[in-house]
């Protein structure tokens, strides 16, 4: 069940499903303890998450704790990262010249550079 499925169910509805989650999680761990394979291994861990579940909300009910504030503040805190993934970062450019040198020092491992003039380079 789902938590929204589980806060829905009223207090007797949810301490009833509580004991027959717990008879079936005695029924299954008995049946593995006796040698046998169980025919679902992940059936034991979903029991026991969803009885862990229902204490939750019979604890938040107990405490008076507002559900409803923490799940619309997850949904916009989800939401605003989506939009900021949206947004579309440039790339810095590099000069010419950095990319060059890049290329070269991966390909060749060394850099020559020869002057054409006072202010022209070019790297090879």
């Amino acid at each position: 069940m789902k938590l929204n499925e589980i806060r829905g169910l009223g207090s007797e509805e949810l301490n009833a499903k509580i004991i027959d989650l717990k008879a079936v999680l005695a029924k299954e761990r008995a049946s593995v303890a006796s040698g046998t394979r169980a025919e679902n291994p992940g059936k034991i861990k979903k029991i026991r998450r969803e009885v862990a579940r229902m204490f939750t909300v019979i604890t938040e009910r107990a405490k008076g704790i507002k559900v409803e504030k923490k799940v619309i503040a997850k949904k916009e805190k989800i939401e605003a990262k989506k939009e900021t993934a949206k947004e579309v970062k440039k790339p810095v450019e590099k000069p010419m010249e950095q990319k060059m040198e890049k290329g070269l020092k991966k390909k060749t491992g060394k850099l020559e550079a020869i002057k054409l003039d006072d202010e022209t380079e070019i790297i090879r």
